[in-house]
């Protein structure tokens, strides 16, 4: 497995999760 399909994944459930802040 590819270093940067985990990071994908992990940056993608961080956004789904919405840990990302947006204000």
């Amino acid at each position: 497995m590819s270093l940067m399909v985990i990071i994908m994944a992990c940056v993608g459930f961080f956004l789904l999760q919405g840990a990302w802040p947006q204000e």
